[in-house]
């Protein structure tokens, strides 16, 4: 879920994983995408979805979120106060 050239890949252990478990090579979203679609298969209505995300993402999450329909969509930061986990509750 890290956006490609995020300068944290070339920081610290990040360096050691292969660049395929970290980012899609674009925008770090496809995956968060997957699993928004997913979810017409996958939640019951009124079924809550929670994810974490990279660092710079909560926007484009949350947005994401409610083009799909989803309501109650907000964003809660960690404990260092960055947005790290996004949700949104599907309609009944």
């Amino acid at each position: 879920y890290i956006r490609h050239g995020d300068p944290h890949l070339q920081q610290g252990d990040l360096r050691f994983e292969p660049a395929g478990a970290l980012t899609d090579f674009a925008d770090g979203l496809h995956c968060i995408r997957s699993i928004i679609l997913g979810t017409r298969f996958h939640l019951l209505p009124q079924g809550w979805l929670m994810f974490e995300h990279g660092y710079d993402q909560a926007q484009e999450c949350r947005l994401l979120l409610q083009q799909a329909g989803f309501e109650q969509v907000a964003s809660v930061a960690d404990l260092a106060g960055i947005e790290r986990v996004t949700m949104g509750q599907r309609p009944a």
